[in-house]
């Protein structure tokens, strides 16, 4: 894979790259929109990778190429880069360097060959419109953020808040006890006992944080019902991915299951990614 990385770098910028990074893509095994309220979640780095063929320059320039956009190489000034001013795919990473040069780390040109095997579109955030129903119950509670409450005084918690709160503020509270306990599972060897755990975060995130979809309820169902231990929503919601704990011998007879359910009910064929746990960011050359 190197190989073709520093060929495809060539190709584009001409010459070799001083390094290879590479950064895994990542999913919350548990612990789904906790973190706007300085909660809970436990990610898993993925085998699907980012990668990164670097050179450095002198001339100020920063000139980006990605596999998977295609089209001519974007080439920026690094001077010139501010909020706004790029709009295509390279505003992500063009907007690390200017981050990097405004905490006052010296930054120069380079040359930038990325190349990616982590799936895109697989979720659709919807955190900005619920930060404020947040804002709003942790100031009548007189709480800084909700992971302060535990899930014992949730009862009388909700007593104090109006009716389209409470759920909200049950599902993180729950959501950050569910983490907690997974970690506990995780650590003493019981893998199989997070299977409850996935289908009770994912009853929560339907039911109280009201973010699956027919699709999603599909997946947990149709996977529950073939042999995994659990599955739930991943992700921002109303759409996106669904993780499911299996046993690697169930995982073919699984994943027909929930693709002849989508295909019976006129869904279009899900993709289906077998997930295992992988190192995280690296320079690999």
């Amino acid at each position: 894979m190197n190989d073709a990385l520093r060929t495809a770098f060539a190709a584009v910028h001409g010459g070799r790259p001083e390094g290879i990074w590479a950064a895994p893509g990542r999913v919350n095994l548990i612990g789904e929109h906790t973190d706007h309220n300085d909660g809970f979640a436990l990610p898993v780095a993925l085998a699907q990778t980012t990668r990164l063929a670097a050179r450095r320059r002198t001339d100020g320039r920063l000139r980006l190429h990605s596999a998977q956009a295609g089209g001519p190489v974007v080439d920026l000034a690094v001077a010139d880069l501010a909020p706004g001013a790029v709009t295509t795919w390279a505003a992500y990473p063009a907007g690390v360097v200017w981050a990097l040069g405004e905490a006052g780390h010296r930054t120069g040109g380079a040359d930038l060959h990325f190349d990616s095997t982590v799936p895109t579109g697989a979720g659709l955030s919807s955190s900005a419109a619920l930060r404020t129903g947040y804002e709003r119950a942790c100031a009548l509670l007189g709480l800084a953020a909700l992971r302060d409450l535990s899930p014992d005084h949730l009862p009388r918690a909700e007593r104090l808040l109006p009716a389209r709160l409470r759920p909200l503020v049950r599902h993180v509270v729950t959501e950050n006890a569910r983490v907690a306990e997974a970690v506990a599972h995780l650590k003493a060897g019981r893998v199989a006992e997070l299977g409850p755990i996935l289908k009770s975060a994912h009853a929560s995130l339907r039911d109280d944080y009201r973010v699956s979809c027919p699709e999603t309820d599909l997946a947990v169902d149709s996977a529950v019902a073939a042999g995994a231990l659990g599955a739930r929503i991943t992700g921002g919601g109303f759409g996106g991915s669904v993780i499911a704990l299996v046993a690697a011998d169930r995982a073919e007879r699984m994943g027909a299951a929930v693709t002849a359910a989508f295909r019976g009910a006129g869904y279009r064929e899900p993709h289906l990614i077998p997930v295992t746990a992988a190192p995280g960011a690296r320079r690999i050359e």
